[in-house]
């Protein structure tokens, strides 16, 4: 880490527990900074992999449910017109 060493000769001029406390709190702050970046890296992970499974659901919906609302449209256009049918011979009593 960029100043790492300045800060670690000013500590060692205040005596061992001002250099100590100074290097924990740099061992802190660099596991803080692994820590992120494997967290960063397991969510851009994620990320795409979701992204993946969208692309794919929207491929889904366009090529297999698009087509099966056209054929229920036209089955219930047959069905309502038989229906209309049924009922005008019924009104009619044949």
């Amino acid at each position: 880490m960029p100043g790492t060493g300045e800060a670690i000769e000013a500590a060692a001029g205040q005596g061992y527990e001002a250099c100590l406390l100074v290097v924990v709190v740099l061992a802190m702050l660099g596991a803080f900074g692994i820590l992120s970046r494997f967290l960063l890296s397991t969510t851009s992970a994620r990320e795409k992999a979701l992204s993946d499974r969208i692309i794919e659901l929207e491929a889904f919906i366009q090529t297999t449910l698009v087509r099966l609302l056209e054929e229920c449209k036209v089955t219930n256009n047959a069905a309502t017109k038989a229906m209309g049918q049924l009922l005008d011979r019924l009104d009619s009593g044949q």
